[in-house]
C-alpha cells in the first residue's frame, strides 16, 4: 500500500448531468460517444477563446452521463476567479450540447475537494450534485446561494439580466436561484445553431416526440421560453453576426 496521504484542497466544483445521455449510450453507444466527446472539443475550444489571464483552466472528467469541472483556489488563486472560470466552462459546454440537441443541468458549489486520475471526492462535489439533482430540476446550472453571495453573483445577476454578453453570465430566476446564462454572444457558433434548430421547429418535434412525458416536455417548454427569451435580447441588440439581418426579416 502507497505511504501517500491523499487529501483534499479547497476547489469550486460544477456536476453536470448529460440528460436522456443513459437511454443514448443504452442504444447507440459508439455514436452517443463520438457525439459527446465532440462537444466535449467544441465546448474546450469555446472556453479558450473567451479565456483570459484571469482565468483557470478547469480539470473536467466525464463518466457515463455526468461531467465534473473543477478549478483549485488558495492564497494564489481568488476564490472568485476559480469560479468564473467553472462557471465560464460549464456555460460552453452547455451551450454546446443544446446546440446538438442534448439538454444538461447542473449544480455548482465550492469547498473541499479531490481530484486525481482515479477518483474525485469531496463535499463540494456532493453539494454540486445535490444542487443539480434537488433543486436545479430544469436545463439549468445554479449555483450555490453562499458562493453566489461571496462572488457578488447576486448584485451582478440582478444588474444584468438583459445583457446578451458574457457581463451577463448569471441570471436569478423566479425560484430565487442563480444559475449560469449560456446563450450568450461570445458563444458565437453554438448561440448560432441553437437559434437556427429553435427557428426549423427542433423543440416542436420534441415536444411531439415526448408528447405524454409530462416531465420531459417540461424540460423542453423551459428550453423554448428560454431561446424566446434571449432571442428577443439578441435581435434588439445585434449581438451576434447576422442577428441584425434576422430582426430585419422578421
Amino acid at each position: 500500500m502507497s505511504e501517500k496521504e491523499y487529501k483534499t484542497s479547497e476547489y469550486v466544483v460544477a456536476f453536470i448531468d448529460i440528460l436522456g445521455a443513459t437511454n443514448a449510450i443504452s442504444k447507440q453507444a459508439d455514436d452517443s460517444l463520438d457525439l459527446i466527446h465532440k462537444i466535449y472539443e467544441n465546448a474546450i475550444e469555446t472556453f479558450s477563446q473567451l479565456k483570459t489571464d484571469d482565468f483557470d483552466t478547469p480539470q473536467i472528467k466525464i463518466f457515463s452521463d455526468n461531467i465534473v469541472i473543477a478549478v483549485r483556489y488558495d492564497s494564489n488563486h481568488s476564490k472568485k476567479d476559480a469560479a468564473i472560470s467553472v462557471a465560464v466552462m460549464s456555460a460552453a459546454l452547455q451551450a454546446n450540447f443544446l446546440a446538438h440537441g442534448w439538454l444538461t443541468r447542473g449544480g455548482i458549489s465550492s469547498g473541499k475537494f479531490f481530484i486525481d486520475d482515479v477518483m474525485v471526492w469531496g463535499p463540494a462535489l456532493v453539494d454540486a450534485y445535490k444542487l443539480e439533482n434537488s433543486v436545479a430540476y430544469f436545463p439549468r446550472i445554479v449555483v450555490n446561494p453562499e458562493l453566489a453571495t461571496e462572488c457578488n453573483w447576486t448584485l451582478i445577476a440582478d444588474r444584468t439580466n438583459n445583457f446578451a454578453s458574457t457581463f451577463g453570465i448569471f441570471h436569478r430566476d423566479n425560484d430565487g436561484m442563480i444559475r449560469v446564462e449560456y446563450i450568450v454572444a461570445e458563444f458565437d457558433n453554438p448561440v448560432r445553431a441553437i437559434f437556427n434548430n429553435y427557428k426549423n421547429g427542433f423543440i416542436e418535434k420534441q415536444l411531439s416526440e415526448h408528447k405524454g412525458n409530462t416531465k420531459i416536455c417540461q424540460k423542453w417548454l423551459w428550453i423554448k421560453h428560454y431561446i424566446e427569451e434571449r432571442r428577443k435580447i439578441f435581435m434588439k441588440v445585434g449581438a451576434v453576426n447576422g442577428s441584425a439581418n434576422e430582426r430585419q426579416r422578421d
